[in-house]
């Protein structure tokens, strides 16, 4: 009885322990200024000089910024946009309430329009996003000198 004691005093202690220190091996996403940017080389990144470093901070700094001034954009339109659909909605509800069939199928029609504009606006910003990493990209391979 007293080794079956001892035996769950051990299995206790190693699975807090376990539970309280994890494998830091996995953790290799860590944020900081030596990882290498998304969309770059590690090894490339680590033979890079400080002053490359400094300069592929700048540029990742300044796609965020574009990025997030050019999604705003794209945000209100979209807001916008929702807006009018659910003016369009309330019309549409009352159309019905009033029997009023050739008016609830133009509204249906224009609610499909603006639902379509809403779906390519969501479109157009993930183009967007996606050619100013590209654009990103191009600029650090440049600073670390990669064809």
């Amino acid at each position: 009885m007293m080794v079956l004691k001892k035996l769950m005093f051990v299995s206790i202690a190693t699975s807090g322990l376990l539970f309280a220190c994890p494998n830091m091996a996995h953790h290799e996403h860590v944020i900081g200024a030596s990882v290498a940017p998304k969309g770059v080389v590690k090894e490339l990144y680590a033979t890079a000089n400080l002053k490359q470093k400094r300069e592929i901070a700048q540029i990742e700094f300044d796609t965020l910024k574009a990025v997030k001034a050019q999604t705003e954009k794209f945000k209100q339109y979209r807001d916008a946009v929702e807006f009018d659909v659910k003016n369009l909605r309330l019309d549409l509800e009352e159309a019905q309430a009033n029997r009023n069939v050739s008016k609830a199928t133009e509204i249906l029609h224009r609610i499909t329009k603006k639902e379509e504009e809403f779906r390519k606006s969501k479109q157009d910003e993930h183009n967007l996003r996606y050619l100013l990493e590209e654009d990103k990209l191009k600029k650090i391979n440049a600073v670390l000198k990669v064809k």
